[in-house]
């Protein structure tokens, strides 16, 4: 199983994509199934003729915005507790930029004057402040999703527990290899190393993010953006492939590269959004 990331398809290179891992050549890869994930594109999401045609007609939305809608009508418990969970983060997030904009503007003050071993100390100390406020809101963040997933449990809820076996069944290896572990495990691995090259990427572009000349900030932080799509997307997939190990230590890494990278992409969104 591969998983392939792409950016906005406003020309096409998906076509280039394919043909480059000689998914479309004749051999193994001859035929190959592909799943496409379009929920960025929200009510347009199953607008997926041209991508389909450049696929040649053998992939299958996963349909993950018609899904997200599905649970909201069908569960409205859910949706209430979510919509709450998300007004409570939004306010965490306004807290956090505002604090970090007056601990930014701190750092760039200190950055442009000049000194000595006393101005590089109060420059690291300034940055070691940004640092530890960006950890201290993931924290906070960590900790709301927590009790959120604690209390409410959507993995075990009956209309998202249905939504995720459709998932699984049209990302599922074929039935046959499916009863092979070692390929499974093999593939989670895989995917797992994916989700922290990902985590890593959009950590450094956070980093950059924080420390390069403004102009580059919004790029640094698309980065982001992209890396930690990346994180999450392998995250799910290494969950999908242990499904039938609950317990198995490398979902719950999994999870865990992709909140990092979801906080590497909002800390990023903020240095980008300080002007």
């Amino acid at each position: 199983m591969r998983v392939i990331l792409l950016g906005p398809q406003r020309r096409p290179t998906v076509d280039a994509v394919i043909r480059s891992l000689a998914l479309d050549s004749a051999g193994p890869g001859l035929g190959a199934p592909v799943a496409t994930i379009t929920a960025g594109w929200r009510e347009r999401e199953a607008d997926d003729g041209e991508l389909s045609g450049l696929l040649g007609g053998r992939d299958t939305n996963v349909g993950l915005y018609r899904r997200w809608l599905d649970t909201q009508e069908r569960d409205p418990g859910y949706a209430t507790a979510e919509r709450r969970v998300q007004g409570e983060l939004a306010e965490l997030q306004d807290i956090y930029l505002l604090r970090l904009d007056h601990a930014l503007r701190a750092v760039y003050a200190l950055q442009r004057r000049s000194g000595d071993q006393l101005q590089a100390e109060a420059i690291a100390a300034a940055v070691a402040a940004v640092r530890e406020l960006d950890a201290a809101h993931l924290r906070r963040v960590n900790g709301v999703r927590g009790e959120f997933f604690a209390e409410l449990r959507p993995h075990d809820r009956p209309v998202i527990a249905g939504h995720r076996a459709e998932v699984a069944d049209i990302l599922q290896i074929p039935a046959f290899l499916c009863r092979q572990t070692d390929l499974l495990v093999a593939a989670a691995e895989a995917l797992l190393s994916i989700a922290a090259t990902a985590s890593d990427c959009a950590a450094l572009a956070s980093e950059i993010a924080a420390h390069c000349e403004p102009e580059l900030r919004a790029d640094a932080a698309g980065a982001a953006a992209l890396a930690a799509a990346a994180a999450g997307v392998a995250a799910s997939l290494v969950e999908i492939n242990l499904a039938l190990a609950p317990g198995d230590a490398r979902r719950a890494r999994a999870r865990e590269l992709a909140r990092a990278a979801e906080f590497s992409r909002a800390a990023a969104r903020g240095h980008a959004d300080v002007v």
